[in-house]
């Protein structure tokens, strides 16, 4: 089993495409930081703390307000995410490389490494601009321990983990970004869990966005503004009332779905012409 998920991550890591999206990721990191840090930093004078200079956590692409960078990439990154081992999959199911698997290993070996390195490539795909944006930003700006009522990031004192981040948040961003590695993983495993019931590269591809875009749909239409994924996967927190009840909530009946799938594909009669 273990020597399997190493083989599917290798073969998941070790591409063109896995470097394409992490390349593609970054870029939009980058350009963030253009448009968003550049402009100011005519305006810095780290010597003169009478006006309140901008920090690393006022304008990195994960806590900026105002810009729609981070609306854009918390929303788009699913189907960057998704073209590295979205590929391999697909190619797996259209050249036979599954049946000839199945002949030397067990079926329940093959999905469960399948989707554990799914889930895996995703988070990464996900994190890895975020945490060089941050990086990059902090060569420019100050990393100044924010204060309450200070600044322009939106975190209140109902904030989920705004105590953390007024104490430090470099570990408020960590613990952010193992969320978006979590929740971007499982949508991954889930968006695979749909890809069964399509045979088009495009369809396979664009699933992970469809099934984002879904729970977007169905938890703002039910009012659950609270329970949307582009309101707590920011560490801006859009929603003020989003709580890690909720998001658990909601991850768990994605990998319950994932589960299921991984059944699914074990019992399922194989037909991969």
């Amino acid at each position: 089993m273990i020597n399997y998920i190493k083989i599917e991550l290798k073969r998941a890591f070790i591409n063109k495409t896995m470097l394409f999206a992490i390349i593609a990721g970054c870029l939009i990191a980058i350009i963030q930081i253009f448009v968003d840090v550049v402009p100011i930093l005519q305006y810095q004078d780290p010597t003169n703390m009478e006006n309140f200079p901008f920090t690393v956590f006022e304008k990195c692409l994960s806590l900026i307000e105002g810009s729609m960078f981070p609306v854009y990439y918390f929303i788009f990154i699913p189907i960057i995410a998704a073209v590295p081992y979205g590929m391999v999959m697909y190619k797996d199911r259209k050249q036979g490389y599954i049946k000839n698997v199945f002949t030397r290993n067990k079926k329940r070996n093959y999905y469960i490494a399948q989707y554990t390195t799914a889930f895996i490539s995703a988070g990464v795909i996900v994190v890895i601009p975020q945490i060089v944006n941050v990086l990059i930003i902090a060569l420019l700006l100050p990393s100044i321990v924010p204060y309450p009522g200070i600044g322009y990031v939106g975190i209140w004192g109902e904030s989920m983990w705004s105590n953390i981040y007024y104490s430090n948040p470099y570990v408020y961003l960590s613990m952010y970004w193992l969320l978006d590695f979590i929740f971007y993983g499982l949508l991954n495993t889930l968006a695979l869990s749909l890809s069964w019931f399509v045979k088009n590269k495009f369809s396979v591809l664009m699933m992970p966005f469809i099934a984002f875009q879904a729970l977007e749909l169905i938890m703002s239409f039910n009012s659950k503004l609270e329970w949307m994924p582009e309101s707590f996967l920011r560490p801006a927190q859009p929603m003020i009332y989003t709580s890690l009840k909720e998001i658990a909530t909601l991850m768990f009946i994605m990998l319950f779905i994932a589960v299921l799938s991984v059944v699914y594909g074990i019992k399922k009669k194989d037909n991969y012409e």
